[in-house]
């Protein structure tokens, strides 16, 4: 019985020691964490920090973060409390069934009734199509794009503590109201769902959030096809040159099970990446430029053979900040002529998914239609601004 304690305590010293001597001196190399956290470096030592204990607060922080085999013991507590008590460890991601994981507010999106509301909606639509109005004399087009959402093209994996409402969703009353209008759009959500059963690979992948890999290229051609039409021009296509096929999610199609930092692997979908090229043989008219108010699906279109088919893009990321500039210094739309880049654009783009349209344009329709109204009242011709004059002095005289 004395042997096996000694053992036990050997292997508890054991247990405690190896953890510091991986933080000090690295013995074993460990596949780093995934996530976004704020690096705490090691503190100073001096009296100032001791006797006013901020040197205890960023050392206890320091260790938090740093003690030995951390990712292990991060993804062996995560994967027990994933595999055994059904808990899931990441900011807004419910685990579905069969492994299906979505970020909540897609499944709040397809769940939950409008809570915009009809006329809230009617009122964004009526203020888009003023713009559009404005924007024809500077022959500017301007569409919506419909992006599609997982709780959407995934209902039959949802949770079944999630209830659907029996009203109409933002989605139902944007889609029809769009439909009503004389406005432009593309419904991709519509059209995802109904490929769901033909298509030859899954638009959406088990563990990812946005369209697949697949998925966007898909889109990415049709959009183009659709600009054509819209612009009545031809613009570059891409070569679809090859497919890989592969088991394993690449890219954004596991970019809800990263942050996860399981050991197990969850997806077991068969997954489809295209291989592209540019057009050797691009068309006679020039490149348009264009603007894309989006969420962040439209990433995979702007790092990806979208860009080819144009002059330039400018991706004003939530209405805010603005890339390619923003790679290199950040730049917002605060910090532009909002006016002027749309008059001197050939082409503007709001692609919104459904999670995103109760705030439908982030705040685009609304700041572009104050500072339309603003433009008309100090652009009015000398004609109507005289009218304007003699107007108030015949009443000056009345009185």
């Amino acid at each position: 019985m004395k042997v096996i304690h000694k053992i036990l305590f050997v292997l508890l010293m054991v247990f405690f020691i190896l953890p510091g001597l991986q933080m000090f001196t690295e013995i074993s190399n460990e596949k780093p964490l995934n996530g976004v956290y704020v690096e705490q470096e090691l503190p100073e030592l001096n009296i100032e920090q001791w006797l006013g204990f901020s040197f205890q607060q960023k050392m206890d922080k320091y260790l938090d973060q740093n003690f030995g085999f951390r990712p292990f013991f991060i993804r062996l507590f995560n994967q027990v409390d994933y595999t055994v008590f059904n808990r899931i460890h990441g900011h807004g991601i419910v685990k579905g069934k069969q492994n299906y994981l979505y970020e909540a507010w897609y499944i709040t999106a397809y769940c939950r009734a409008s809570i915009s509301g009809a006329e809230k909606i009617k009122q964004t639509i009526n203020k888009l199509s003023g713009i559009r109005d404005y924007l024809k004399q500077f022959n500017t087009k301007i569409s919506v794009v419909l992006a599609p959402g997982k709780g959407h093209y995934y209902p039959e994996f949802i949770p079944n503590r999630y209830k659907k409402s029996d009203g109409k969703t933002d989605y139902d009353l944007y889609r029809d109201m769009l439909g009503e209008s004389d406005i432009s759009f593309f419904d991709v959500n519509d059209w995802f769902l109904q490929m769901k059963d033909t298509v030859s690979y899954p638009l959406f992948s088990q563990t990812g959030t946005h369209w697949s890999e697949f998925g966007a290229i898909l889109v990415n051609d049709s959009i183009l096809y659709y600009i054509e039409d819209l612009m009545d021009i031809s613009v570059a296509h891409f070569q679809w040159k090859d497919t890989e096929i592969s088991n394993e999610p690449r890219k954004a199609d596991n970019d809800l099970e990263k942050p996860l930092n399981l050991f197990a692997e969850l997806s077991n979908m068969t997954l489809a990446y295209p291989v592209v090229d540019q057009d050797a043989s691009p068309p006679d008219d020039p490149k348009p430029s264009a603007i894309v108010i989006s969420d962040s699906f439209f990433w995979h279109l702007f790092d990806g053979p979208f860009a080819w088919s144009f002059n330039e893009i400018k991706y004003w990321y939530y209405f805010n900040s603005i890339f390619p500039d923003s790679y290199t210094e950040k730049t917002t739309t605060k910090d532009i002529d909002i006016m002027d880049q749309l008059k001197n654009a050939d082409l503007v783009i709001l692609l919104i998914s459904p999670s995103n349209l109760p705030n439908f344009g982030f705040g685009f329709v609304e700041k572009v239609d104050s500072l339309i109204q603003v433009n008309e009242t100090i652009d009015l011709p000398d004609s109507v601004l005289a009218g304007a004059d003699s107007s108030d002095d015949s009443e000056s005289s009345d009185e």
